[in-house]
């Protein structure tokens, strides 16, 4: 938080660098004619999302209600809506890695994925809710 310069750049400077990545995933999958699976679908849906958490950050250090010391009050929106994506974003990332992992080794250990799998989304949407819900004043 001393350098609100560095807080601007470095979101916006990752954010390429997913959308990049996200690109050649699907770019590679088109050109050698494979099919999308979920786990591509979802870490697309992720790479979507996450642009919120640079847009949020971004305009939260421009606004200086990051990378300032200023009243909590002030900064609680930006602070929640950060919680509230990081969170969703994150549960996506994690059950697309799920998947695919469940593509790769779908045979010799699905019996380990796939109860993984129900407990990233448990996870994802348990903290979501709570997100949801979350109050800040206890």
């Amino acid at each position: 938080y001393d350098n609100p310069d560095g807080l601007i750049a470095a979101p916006a400077i990752v954010q390429a660098i997913v959308y990049i990545v996200v690109a050649l995933r699907f770019e590679a999958r088109y050109k050698h004619g494979r099919k999308y699976f979920t786990s591509d679908w979802l870490i697309r849906l992720a790479a979507f999302l996450s642009t919120g958490l640079t847009i949020v950050q971004i305009h939260g250090t421009e606004l200086q209600r990051l990378a300032t010391w200023i009243r909590a009050n002030d900064r609680k929106v930006y602070q929640w809506a950060i919680f509230l994506n990081g969170v969703v974003v994150t549960g996506l990332v994690k059950i697309s890695v799920s998947f695919f992992y469940l593509q790769i080794f779908s045979v010799k250990y699905r019996h380990i994925i796939l109860p993984w799998l129900v407990l990233m989304t448990a996870w994802t949407v348990g903290f979501t809710i709570l997100m949801l819900t979350f109050c800040g004043h206890h």
